[in-house]
């Protein structure tokens, strides 16, 4: 039996093509040109001649060169967040691609894409924070009960986060952890939509991911605990019931199957 060829349909615009369009896409940050260049500064003759990345980054954020003080503020403050270990999620989701054989491209990707997704759970979670540092522009408010919501930490804390940034931020005064200074940091030096602190937050944290997922030692599916907890899966009439086999006090388990 002879197929018939498929008769040539003629093409036909989508709703997306009937929509007026530019004939080009526009660039607002980058230039291809001479080299190339972020908002306005050369690449080849400042940029890889005068500045660290990290303070590329900065730049590239808020469109504004930095100064030393504030290249090295930021530096302190992407360190500060940068030892996502294989218990975080960014390095753990990494490592298990890894794991899972993933090719380096989607290790990467992996780690990156949940790096992004810890920021912004990190931002929800320092909501408050966040608000008030926007109310007080990063001046810490004396007055009895100005942020009773945060616990104060202990002055050398902020020393040391001072003395290595050289910047004059009281704010600290309120930085009850790495992630709060580095976000008291990250507002101090102009980064405060929601969009420039996941990409500073996630930029820092594929420093560890990276190193630990990428390491040399080998990494396969067998050196997973892949039994920490164990779960047995049951099914029963209505739903899937997953029941975690960890010892409980109690003879009466439901629909949790005890495993031997």
């Amino acid at each position: 039996m002879t197929e018939r060829p498929a008769a040539n349909k003629p093409f036909e615009d989508g709703p997306a093509q009937l929509l007026p369009a530019p004939d080009t896409l526009a660039g607002h940050v980058v230039d291809w040109r001479d080299g190339g260049a972020i908002h306005g500064v050369g690449v080849l003759d400042d940029l890889a001649v005068h500045y660290a990345p990290h303070e590329v980054l900065l730049l590239g954020l808020t469109g504004t060169e930095p100064s030393k003080i504030h290249g090295r503020a930021f530096g302190v403050a992407l360190t500060l967040i940068s030892a996502s270990h294989v218990g975080t999620a960014p390095t753990h989701s990494a490592v298990l691609a890894r794991v899972s054989g993933a090719p380096t491209s989607g290790i990467i990707a992996t780690a990156g894409l949940v790096a992004a997704r810890e920021a912004e759970h990190v931002l929800t979670t320092h909501e408050a924070l966040i608000t008030w540092l926007d109310q007080h522009d990063g001046q810490l408010d004396r007055t009895p009960g100005s942020f009773s919501g945060w616990a104060q930490r202990d002055p050398s804390w902020r020393r040391r986060v001072l003395d290595a940034s050289g910047l004059d931020l009281p704010a600290l005064d309120v930085a009850r952890d790495e992630a709060s200074a580095a976000l008291i940091v990250f507002h101090q030096l102009g980064l405060r939509r929601p969009a420039q602190l996941v990409a500073a937050w996630s930029w820092a944290r594929m420093i560890g991911s990276l190193a630990e997922s990428l390491a040399e030692q080998g990494l396969d599916i067998r050196s997973y605990p892949l039994r920490l907890p164990h779960y047995d899966y049951i099914e029963d009439d209505t739903e899937d019931v997953i029941a975690d086999s960890t010892p409980t006090d109690t003879d009466d388990i439901g629909d949790c199957a005890e495993v031997p």
